[in-house]
């Protein structure tokens, strides 16, 4: 609950692996995807990008290791936008990418 005693709203995430290649994942974003799926999470794998919702504490521990997990399998780059569940894309969202990660690390 939050300090006004409304329910708080679960966390949804939107995230794009790269290099990507639509019909061939690899093995970078099926170690982002796995991250997931190994906390018990629904992915729905789209064509542009991927989504799953669940509860705060397991979204923050899946968002660590699929960072951690798809950059060690070779992404170059992570697309994450963060929000509530049911609030539209763009609104009160955060963007969490890694430009050419093994060289410049993550911006925020």
């Amino acid at each position: 609950m939050s300090k006004d005693r409304t329910p708080a709203r679960r966390p949804a995430v939107e995230f794009l692996v790269e290099p990507f290649v639509e019909g061939a994942p690899g093995p970078h974003v099926e170690a982002a995807i796995a991250a997931f799926r190994s906390r018990g999470v629904t992915v729905d794998v789209g064509p542009f990008a991927s989504s799953a919702t669940t509860d705060i504490e397991t979204m923050a521990e899946a968002v660590a290791a699929m960072v951690r997990d798809a950059l060690a399998a070779g992404a170059t780059r992570l697309r994450l936008q963060v929000g509530a569940d049911g609030v539209p894309p763009g609104v009160g969202t955060c963007l969490l990418y890694t430009s050419d990660a093994a060289d410049e690390g993550v911006e925020v």
